[in-house]
């Protein structure tokens, strides 16, 4: 740092430090992929429009070191929102990646008519209840335990069918990757036509 100038309330003030401007660059690449994942999640759906929070948050962490760029330690600071945003940011493309490719899938269903028999009772998808946590589902059995029938709109289709011990419904897998995707069907106690 060269001779430092003195300001009108005394505080020292100097030289605009590389490294600070460097901070600010990883900074704004992280608001870019903020907003790129942001994006990429609205082209499906809007519910995730709220991720643009931490691209607005970025944008404020560039902003104060823009306001302190010639004040002694801001490099610090800087260091410290690096750390923060690639948390906090981190977390909200996850969110939106990760949630583009279930929604994605689910997109797919949500125009059909999905049931399933399992030993002649009737379960049926309402639409919507989807679940991503496979924690505590266990998976059914075909024959000879069990007589399971798929149907996509009236279309047989062999899928997963898992049931959790603390509900009446079933669970039809339609993704299983690492927590897997599964549309919920609940219980009709209506006969399948096919017998």
């Amino acid at each position: 740092m060269s001779v430092a100038e003195k300001t009108k309330d005394g505080a020292e003030k100097g030289k605009v430090s590389v490294i600070v401007i460097m901070e600010i660059l990883i900074l704004a690449f992280g608001v870019l992929l903020s907003i790129e994942g942001s994006v990429q999640a609205l082209r499906v759906t809007f519910k995730y429009a709220w991720c643009f929070v931490f691209a607005v948050f970025g944008v404020g962490l560039i902003g104060v070191l823009i306001w302190r760029i010639r004040k002694r330690f801001t490099w610090l600071i800087g260091i410290v929102f690096i750390i923060i945003y690639l948390f906090t940011a981190g977390f909200g493309y996850f969110v939106c990646t990760l949630n583009k490719a279930r929604i994605k899938r689910l997109q797919y269903y949500e125009s059909k008519t999905v049931c399933a028999y399992v030993d002649d009772v009737k379960y049926s998808w309402d639409g919507k209840s989807v679940t991503y946590n496979s924690e505590d589902l266990i998976y059914v059995n075909g024959y000879p335990e069990h007589i399971i029938k798929v149907y996509i709109d009236d279309e047989e289709r062999s899928m997963g069918v898992y049931t959790d011990p603390s509900s009446q419904d079933i669970y039809l897998e339609i993704y299983g990757g690492a927590t897997g995707d599964y549309l919920i069907l609940a219980k009709e106690d209506i006969q399948d036509p096919g017998q």
